[in-house]
């Protein structure tokens, strides 16, 4: 056991008595080593260790974690051991603290976004396409972005598109972007595929009557 200032308290075994060792500094271990850049696809472990102040290991340190920047979460708040699992891309810091005044800090923890995991049909603003509801006639431009696994933009992919439900035409077949002619009444959607089992589809599209064209 420890006392308040985190010193080991006295034990005797076989009368012998073990030197109590107190800790002087801690430092946050990661597991690869740093400098740190990982992509979202990846998980980083970390471990609290405490050092004497001829800079010996003493032994692993309960602490307080902690993250400066919105780049990820962690598995614990309070143990000698986390895994950090990064969610954003972005730069940030891990910090630990055992609450008897040490402080050790990972910096520059660099988070870059993760493999292509699902594709979003969304319009030319990058909001993707719920449910829509149109008039015969109407036309709407979309795009084929790419997401990871952690629903982070990648930019546009290249796609096949479709339709579901008849209910109207498509400008373009294949590319990272097509038009939607809404042409008759009913619902559908529309769908795209990047042909390596990745795909993505919209919300339902109902297609309602326009005014009348002609007697």
């Amino acid at each position: 056991g420890e006392d308040a200032a985190g010193v080991p308290i006295l034990k005797i075994y076989n009368n012998e008595q073990s030197i109590p060792v107190p800790i002087h500094r801690i430092m946050i271990v990661a597991n690869p080593s740093s400098p740190v850049s990982l992509s979202t696809d990846d998980t980083l472990s970390l471990e609290a260790k405490g050092y004497d102040e001829a800079g010996n290991f003493v032994r692993n340190v309960p602490v307080q974690w902690g993250i400066q920047g919105d780049i990820g979460v962690l598995s614990g708040m309070r143990s000698a051991m986390v895994t950090f699992d990064p969610r954003k891309p972005g730069t940030g810091s891990i910090i630990a603290r055992d609450g008897k005044g040490h402080t050790a800090q990972l910096d520059n923890i660099t988070v870059t976004p993760g493999v292509l995991h699902h594709l979003i049909v969304t319009d030319m603003d990058d909001n993707p396409i719920q449910h829509v509801s149109l008039i015969a006639g109407d036309t709407i431009a979309l795009s084929a972005d790419g997401y990871d696994a952690d629903n982070n933009p990648l930019g546009q992919v290249q796609a096949n598109w479709g339709v579901n439900g008849d209910i109207g035409t498509l400008s373009d077949s294949v590319g990272t972007t097509a038009t939607f002619s809404a042409m008759r009444i009913g619902t559908g959607s529309i769908v795209i595929t990047d042909g390596k089992q990745h795909s993505g589809c919209t919300g339902i599209i109902a297609v309602n009557s326009g005014e009348l064209a002609y007697l």
